[in-house]
């Protein structure tokens, strides 16, 4: 679903953030180009660019460009 959203929508694969907090969102984790994590197992977490494991979503921010 990532990818068929970036191909039709304005913005490109390479501006894609994806956020998950489970195994089941890996594969949409790894087609983003930047995939987060948010309060998962340490398998998944090891598994993406970016993990959040405290506080809020608002962290995210200090990723971003």
């Amino acid at each position: 679903m990532l990818r068929f959203l970036a191909s039709t929508l304005p913005a490109s694969r390479g501006a894609t953030i994806a956020i998950g907090d489970g195994a089941n969102d890996l594969p949409m984790l790894k087609a983003a180009t930047m995939g987060v994590s948010f309060h998962v197992k340490p398998t998944v977490r090891e598994q993406v660019k970016v993990a959040i494991n405290e506080r809020g979503l608002d962290t995210l921010l200090a990723f971003l460009p």
